[in-house]
């Protein structure tokens, strides 16, 4: 019995050294910070640490899921319209065009307003066949026009630049509801989205002035660029006319067929580009309607033979949207949303390295 006692004795000691030395190598060893802990994290009295690294995914995740903002949205609508309609060459236009400037500024982007001289043009002079002579009558200069370019670096290791591009110019008398401020408050909120964002390209930004007229700023700013320059753009992604509460299904838009040349227009049996092909790889449940159209500023691209595509609507109403369009009542901002939205998620998923130029004649033989 004594030996029992005696044995018992000497391992409680045994555990109390030891748990001594363990007590002292820990006393050692540095504290956590509180500072690295959350409100969020701390419950019942326990804390959570969270590594730097875990908060960098975490912050990653919070930039991949950021959606539209109405409220923003709405905002840029009003002023945007607050001036009264924004024909090139007036006080309005460079109104818009700061705040334009103003608005991606704010959001990291690097800004240039190109001003540019406007001389006299017509309808004649728009399809005489030399697309890039914008002086065909050799005037003197009767006005100015303002576009925006906003350019953010998120591409890595590369000079490859995608284009987006809206107008924010209207008709005479009118606020252009749809036509385009619907499109440029796409743009607007769409790049707050993406300017975060890691691609394997850069962005552009680009408000057009002077669409309306026969597509005259997309015109001087294609014209002006060096091959240089021009061969860094992978492709223009254009935005018209989107937002329209009757204007059906959201679609795309090519100035050209690719698949085969002779389909009837507005088919969506192979009508596609490049840039169709991956909308459809990256929203295949969407099963988007492509149709044929080249009455906007991706076409002056096209000129150039750079890839590019319209993201516009299926149906219009002539009326609402060309002869009265000062109405904010046909404007969906749940439709705003749900545009924006998808576009950038097309921005995040393109796969560049499938985007390439098709010298596919314009107007396609009908069977």
């Amino acid at each position: 019995m004594d030996k029992l006692k005696v044995i018992t004795a000497v391992m409680v000691i045994a555990v109390f050294l030891a748990a001594c030395q363990n007590k002292d190598k820990h006393s050692e060893s540095k504290e956590p910070d509180i500072t690295d802990v959350s409100a969020a994290e701390i419950e019942d009295g326990n804390s959570t640490i969270v590594t730097s690294e875990e908060q960098t995914s975490s912050q990653e995740t919070l930039k991949e899921t950021k959606k539209a903002d109405a409220k923003i949205i709405e905002q840029n609508i009003q002023e945007l319209i607050k001036n009264g309609s924004r024909k090139w060459n007036t006080d309005s236009e460079l109104l818009a065009a700061n705040y334009l400037k103003k608005q991606m500024e704010s959001y990291g982007y690097n800004i240039h307003i190109q001003e540019f001289p406007a001389y006299e043009f017509d309808i004649m002079a728009s399809g005489n066949g030399d697309y890039f002579n914008l002086n065909p009558y050799n005037s003197e200069a009767i006005g100015t026009g303002h576009n925006v370019i906003a350019d953010i670096n998120t591409g890595k290791e590369t000079d490859k630049v995608l284009v987006m591009t809206a107008h924010y110019d209207t008709v005479s008398k009118e606020l252009g509801i749809i036509d385009n401020t619907s499109g440029v408050v796409t743009l607007l909120e769409v790049a707050r989205l993406v300017s975060e964002l890691h691609l394997p390209f850069n962005l552009r930004f680009i408000f057009f002035s002077s669409e309306e007229r026969f597509l005259y700023g997309s015109r001087y700013y294609v014209s002006s660029l060096s091959s240089e320059e021009l061969s860094k753009i992978a492709a223009c992604i254009n935005v018209d006319m989107v937002g329209y509460k009757n204007g059906q299904e959201l679609i795309v838009a090519t100035p050209y067929f690719a698949d085969d040349i002779n389909i009837v227009h507005n088919s969506v049996d192979g009508v596609e580009n490049s840039l169709a092909k991956e909308w459809h790889r990256i929203f295949p449940e969407l099963e988007t309607f492509v149709k044929v159209e080249s009455s906007s500023d991706h076409f002056s691209f096209e000129k150039m033979e750079i890839p590019n595509m319209m993201i516009t609507q299926k149906y219009f109403d002539v009326e609402t949207t060309r002869k009265t369009d000062s109405d904010l009542d046909n404007l969906s901002i749940t439709e705003l949303e749900n545009t924006i939205n998808l576009i950038k998620e097309y921005i995040e998923n393109l796969d560049i390295s499938k985007v390439y130029y098709e010298n596919i004649p314009l107007v396609p033989a009908v069977k």
